[in-house]
């Protein structure tokens, strides 16, 4: 079947004017790459968060950027390094210096793409104290970014909720009152892989001190007696043995449930988000003003828009002038393989246990009261830290060789330059 003349005229009559022969092939090649290359497909995600915010970061600014500050946290003497890290909080919003480099640091060092937060928001920075006094640099162990939870969350709700279902309105206020969420939990690299960086954060998360720096900015009259937070694995890398930096933390934290969640397309770039917006407001401005100006910028488009544009705009286009993609499209959309994830498991730590907390969420106990019993179990920074060393020991004798390597060839520290997001999980290494 031969195809149709294409018209190249721009939908939009201005500076900003859209092709829509590029931006509907752009889209197609961007899902394309995300189904065969997710990680590298992050990437380009995370570049366009990047290069939206920081245009004039240049390569050479980053590496720049990650020499002011000391990432080497192993030297030849690692087992004393070990031995004394004494992992520090800070939270930035205290601390001048980091509020305008935190985010720069998060974006080129975490594989992901991480964006702006929108509603309550503590940032938290977790450096080597001991090390700092000792040579008076602070090095990062990694990062922790604590929001409200989301209202809408299947299994959290059954787990907490479902004896005495509380309508949505209650439920905010529970979530307000006695919950925080861990959004972003991540270490430094190589810290994370050889020294389980992850589990570490993940620990000082949950740990009472942090609780206490969350209430401290919004807890009001209320006690956070609840942290969750969610490991996410994606559809197109079948992992039915997947691993978490939650496994073993039993302890403190309970996996309550899995969410299927193979429906929900992709994210796309934020400049294709952004000619997306301005393509949908033409072709469906009564539908686009009603729907989407009342919940969300213009400039960070819902999935919804994505879905209501892949069917009314999208897929038309390619069945009428390129067959071929269509079939490709109508495809990838039947196995779900544009899909963002196939599973997100959600876990909790509960202070106190699951009927306490429950009695205080349904009203049948007050805080204060609940407050007068122990804790189910020791949360202190010492504590978690604690538990946290022993696990991270037995990783040390056993990676002791790698990190030996790694030494040699100066490959510790890992972060992402604007070539390796382009490109693929390649890493710079920064000494």
């Amino acid at each position: 079947m031969k195809n149709k003349t294409i018209r190249t005229k721009p939908l939009l009559n201005s500076d900003q004017a859209i092709d829509k022969i590029t931006l509907y092939n752009k889209m197609f090649d961007l899902f394309e790459l995300a189904a065969a290359d997710l990680n590298k497909y992050q990437l380009s995600l995370k570049l366009a968060n990047f290069e939206s915010r920081y245009k004039d970061f240049s390569d050479s600014a980053i590496g720049e950027m990650h020499h002011h500050y000391d990432w080497v946290f192993m030297t030849d003497n690692y087992e004393e390094e070990f031995k004394n890290i004494t992992p520090e909080i800070i939270d930035i919003s205290q601390n001048d210096f980091w509020k305008n480099r935190y985010h720069r640091y998060l974006l080129t060092t975490t594989t992901h793409d991480v964006g702006s937060y929108i509603g309550r928001v503590v940032r938290l920075l977790v450096i080597d104290k001991w090390k700092k006094e000792k040579y008076g640099c602070n090095y990062v162990l990694g990062f922790i970014i604590l929001n409200s939870p989301l209202v809408f969350s299947g299994n959290r709700n059954s787990y907490f909720f479902q004896d005495f279902n509380p309508d949505k309105k209650e439920i905010t206020t529970i979530l307000n009152n006695y919950f925080v969420n861990g959004s972003i939990i991540v270490p430094t690299q190589s810290f994370g892989k050889f020294l389980l960086g992850g589990k570490l954060m993940a620990l000082i998360a949950l740990s009472k001190e942090v609780r206490n720096i969350w209430d401290a900015a919004y807890g009001g009259k209320s006690k956070t007696i609840v942290f969750e937070t969610t490991s996410l694995y994606a559809s197109r890398i079948e992992k039915p043995n997947a691993i978490s930096q939650y496994d073993g933390l039993d302890k403190f934290m309970k996996k309550i449930g899995v969410t299927d969640s193979t429906q929900v397309l992709l994210q796309l770039p934020k400049g294709i988000s952004q000619e997306i917006n301005k393509v949908v407001s033409v072709f469906h401005q009564k539908w686009y003003h009603h729907n989407i100006d009342r919940v969300t910028t213009p400039n960070a488009p819902k999935q919804k828009i994505y879905k209501k544009f892949i069917q009314d705009e999208f897929l038309p286009y390619f069945k009428e002038y390129d067959p071929e993609k269509y079939i490709t499209i109508r495809s990838r959309l039947k196995n779900k393989e544009w899909s963002q994830h196939s599973r997100k498991n959600s876990y909790a730590f509960l202070a106190y246990t699951k009927e306490q907390t429950i009695d205080v969420l349904s009203g049948k106990m007050k805080i204060e009261d609940l407050l007068k019993f122990p804790e189910r179990t020791d949360s202190s920074m010492k504590a978690v830290i604690d538990f946290w060393r022993n696990k991270a020991y037995k990783r040390l004798e056993k990676k002791q060789d790698e990190i030996k390597q790694s030494l040699i060839d100066g490959t510790w520290n890992e972060f992402y330059d604007r070539q390796s997001m382009r490109h693929g999980p390649s890493f710079k290494i920064v000494r």
